[in-house]
């Protein structure tokens, strides 16, 4: 389940967001309450892009939101990994790079279009210069 407050995945049946620290009661996440801070309605964008082009979207695990980097017009960067059961069932992890309009703490906000990639896992300096650009023109995944 997700922490109603901050998007976070948390444990089934928490009392307590582990993440933000959220009381969240008896039935868990409470799904009318809007998240309150960037993160969490980046996460609340990026989950139906992501959960979209994977073959079991209900197992997705999302991690922390890496690398956030703002331009100079306001577009908002970032990297997240997303863990999902392949074909075998085992949960792989995969990391994408993704853009954002109008972050604030108080709104949604929206993925920039042809905006979401996937990354290689391991990248360099070079490499993360190379998938900023890809991300700002709109390049395939």
């Amino acid at each position: 389940m997700f922490c109603s407050k901050c998007g976070k995945e948390i444990p089934d049946n928490s009392a307590f967001c582990s993440a933000c620290g959220a009381q969240l009661g008896a039935t868990g996440a409470n799904e009318s309450v809007q998240p309150t801070t960037k993160e969490g309605w980046m996460l609340l964008a990026v989950k139906d892009a992501v959960a979209a082009g994977l073959k079991d979207p209900d197992s997705v695990k999302f991690g922390d939101f890496e690398n956030i980097e703002i331009d100079a017009y306001g577009r908002t960067y970032a990297e997240v990994v997303v863990r999902a059961k392949n074909s075998y069932g085992a949960y792989v992890p995969t990391r994408y790079a993704v853009g954002f309009f109008d972050v604030t703490d108080s709104a949604p906000c929206t993925v920039i279009p042809k905006s979401l990639f996937v990354l290689p896992g391991i990248m360099v300096g070079a490499q993360r210069k190379v998938a900023k650009k890809m991300i700002k023109f709109g390049l395939p995944r």
